[in-house]
């Protein structure tokens, strides 16, 4: 089995965690602040809100990514894992925010092993890469 591969991108803004918790856990806002050309969802809550279980596709171009919400600690901290889309296993991302005085600190942290041989460096660099950009988005997003 490939080793586990791991990557953390963070910033700071000056928004509260609670207006970034707005854009992070409803994946349809994620089209509008990231690269991210579309999201569809299964599984809400009876209010329509994301929860433990939700699963989110995020289609970018010809690609399209299948995630389920695992973990949601409310303005804390978000975490969901790729189900299916690309060439990845034992896949979990997290994205926690600390209120640090006025300002709040976002941290997006990946774990995941890739399914094809020689591909780990690949991978992790195409998810930072991409996650980077996600990350200034939502910073941006949020700020305004």
């Amino acid at each position: 089995m490939a080793p586990l591969r791991s990557f953390v991108v963070s910033g700071t803004t000056s928004a509260k965690p609670d207006e970034i918790w707005k854009l992070i856990s409803d994946g349809m806002t994620w089209p509008a602040w990231s690269p991210i050309g579309s999201c569809t969802r299964e599984g809400l809550d009876v209010l329509g809100n994301e929860q433990v279980g939700t699963f989110r596709t995020f289609k970018t171009g010809f690609v399209a990514s299948y995630e389920e919400v695992t973990a949601i600690e409310v303005e804390r901290k978000f975490t969901y894992s790729l189900r299916k889309g690309m060439p990845l296993l034992d896949h979990e991302a997290s994205i926690e925010l600390l209120e640090q005085g006025d300002k709040t600190l976002v941290t997006w942290s990946e774990t995941f092993r890739p399914k094809i041989p020689m591909t780990g460096a690949f991978y992790e660099w195409f998810l930072r890469s991409f996650i980077t950009k996600c990350l200034n988005g939502l910073l941006k997003a949020a700020s305004r």
